[in-house]
């Protein structure tokens, strides 16, 4: 047996009976060309839950009676799968700004992600960012000039202890109609005021969950949130807000953190999940990273280095500088696992550009 086929095979069996998550960036794409996307992209969900069959051919004819049942509701349960990831795809996207230090992101991501944002929230100082990220007119300007192009971008809310926040900047959103709201709790970093803000607003009903719980009994908030700035600066920032990943990604749809040429999100247990990064500008070196714990059984299709159920662990093996090889990357893992990629600002650009003007 081939080691494409033996790991297919292992796929297979580690994904049996889990439902599929879907994972696709499609917020970085113009509007029009995400539906686009969800009508033209494979359906991996089908290829997850129904890989191939290694048994000999007349060992699969035999079984062929009795599992046609269950390959009618494996593909039935694919269908309702896709269905059910395609809506939450199209659904509410929140944007969080956050307060970082370190080389910040081109302002035509910026500028493309508000435009996409059903909610715009900044972290504190993440409000400073966006003051001053915006105004220069694309090539300097009069001060009347720089005005008005920073008010075209004001957050609905501005979050936190209010620490960073420069007082000419408060003033400014606030006389725009931005909401500002002090948290001065000092147990829960701004990122995370934001994300309960987040899941506040956009759940329908509203979640009954205080803020600062990691978890709670609520149903998930239905809405994509992307984290911008969450990589880039101080390191301690950075590792909290992956911390976040593992306390909030059960909570909302997606939860994706961007920033300094990275993309990153959390791929949770008992699921099977198909990854399809945009080969134009996600990839293809990424990482699987155990943050937060080991996991035992790691098993992958779609990388040039699979794991075939063996473990990865900080001081044992960690997956990085891996490469996607093929559309779709499928993970099953017994613990949480983080899926790192790079993201070409560049060549982003690059193909929102031709998008847009096709």
């Amino acid at each position: 047996m081939s080691s494409s086929a033996s790991c297919s095979v292992a796929v297979a069996a580690a994904a049996s009976g889990l439902p599929v998550k879907r994972h696709r960036n499609t917020f970085l794409l113009p509007l029009q060309q995400q539906h686009q996307e969800q009508n033209r992209l494979p359906v991996a969900e089908e290829e997850a839950l129904g890989l191939a069959n290694a048994a000999p051919p007349q060992q699969q004819r035999s079984n062929n009676s009795s599992n046609e049942d269950s390959n009618n509701d494996d593909d039935q349960a694919a269908a309702i799968a896709a269905a059910e990831n395609d809506r939450l795809d199209a659904g509410p996207l929140a944007l969080v700004i956050l307060n970082t230090q370190g080389e910040g992101e081109s302002e035509g991501l910026l500028r493309h992600l508000w435009g996409r944002a059903d909610l715009r929230v900044c972290a504190d100082g993440g409000a400073n960012r966006l003051h001053d990220s915006f105004g220069g007119g694309g090539g300097g300007g009069d001060v009347e000039d720089r005005h008005q192009d920073r008010a075209r971008f004001v957050p609905d809310i501005i979050v936190g202890d209010l620490d960073s926040l420069r007082p000419e900047v408060a003033r400014f959103y606030e006389g725009l109609g931005s909401e500002i709201k002090l948290r001065d709790d000092q147990d829960h970093c701004d990122f995370e005021k934001c994300l309960v803000e987040v899941e506040s607003r956009l759940s329908s009903p509203p979640p009954s969950a205080a803020a600062g719980g990691g978890g709670g009994g609520s149903a998930p908030c239905g809405a994509t949130v992307v984290g911008l700035g969450a990589f880039g600066g101080r390191f301690d920032h950075e590792m909290q807000a992956v911390s976040l990943l593992h306390a909030y990604t059960s909570r909302f749809h997606r939860l994706v953190l961007m920033g300094a040429g990275n993309v990153a999100f959390l791929l949770q247990p008992g699921l099977s999940h198909a990854v399809q990064p945009d080969s134009r500008f996600e990839g293809p070196t990424v990482g699987l990273l155990p943050v937060g714990g080991p996991c035992r059984a790691v098993t992958t299709e779609g990388l040039r280095w699979n794991l075939d159920g063996g473990g990865l662990e900080f001081g044992v093996c960690v997956s990085s500088s891996n490469r996607v090889v093929g559309d779709v990357v499928r993970v099953v893992t017994d613990a949480p696992l983080v899926w790192t990629a790079e993201f070409k600002a560049a060549a982003w650009m690059d193909a929102v550009s031709f998008a847009e003007n096709d």
